[in-house]
């Protein structure tokens, strides 16, 4: 394989895949994942974390932040607008999880934690999320949003789980199940009594069915059991086309 006329014989920082989703390496920091395509071309360190920073500022990421309006005519500087900002890095982690703004407890993973108190964070805004007045899909939306941003490292996240399965939080394991899930449980409980091996196929396909129709019900109001029962019926090929 040749690229410019250069026989490819492994990976090279002069190349690189483009995914159709966000790719980070969950395990290092912010800095760390900026600096890593600067690690790869060699730059000194400080180069290296004088870049990042200057990007991490630029975004707001290190919580706080300068942000600039500007208007001009003919290439002259006719108006200049500054203000600051402060980004969820510089937001009291604790007081937001505390609070009764539930898509603020969901984001307190992504504010200021005490590096001590990271597992305890995580723990406490999930078993607030699990007693807060929401849908099954906005509770578990928000509960993703905190696993997902929760800065874990890999002692922290044992902690983590370890924590979870204490008796203070017996209801916070509950939830991470969708209803997609719960839909292929009832599906392969089913099959069982029914003696059936399309037990697990039959429940995905209800977990599918479900979280759509909760979906239009959140939007357009309630699905009749005919529409229902209609969605069922409709076959994963049909479904594909």
């Amino acid at each position: 394989m040749l690229l410019d006329g250069a026989e490819v014989s492994g990976p090279g920082a002069d190349r690189g895949m483009v995914f159709q989703s966000y790719t980070l390496f969950p395990w290092l920091t912010i800095e760390e994942n900026v600096r890593f395509g600067l690690r790869e071309k060699g730059l000194p360190v400080a180069e290296q974390a004088s870049i990042a920073r200057h990007w991490i500022r630029k975004v707001g990421l290190d919580g706080f932040c300068v942000h600039s309006y500007v208007e001009g005519l003919w290439n002259l500087e006719v108006l200049r607008f500054q203000y600051l900002y402060v980004g969820l890095p510089g937001l009291d982690s604790v007081q937001y999880m505390q609070g009764d703004k539930w898509l603020g407890v969901a984001l307190s993973a992504l504010m200021k934690i005490p590096p001590d108190r990271v597992d305890w964070l995580g723990a406490e805004a999930l078993r607030r999320l699990t007693e807060a007045p929401l849908s099954e899909q906005e509770r578990f939306l928000l509960g993703e949003c905190v696993q997902a941003y929760l800065p874990l490292g890999e002692e922290q996240r044992s902690q983590f789980e370890n924590l979870l399965q204490s008796g203070t939080y017996v209801e916070v394991r509950a939830i991470n199940q969708t209803m997609y899930d719960k839909g292929i449980e009832k599906g392969i409980e089913k099959g069982r009594q029914e003696e059936r091996q399309e037990g697990s196929q039959e429940g995905r396909q209800e977990g599918q069915v479900e979280l759509i129709c909760s979906l239009i019900e959140d939007r357009f109001g309630p699905v009749t059991a005919a529409i229902r029962a209609g969605s069922v019926c409709v076959s994963p090929v049909a479904r594909s086309r």
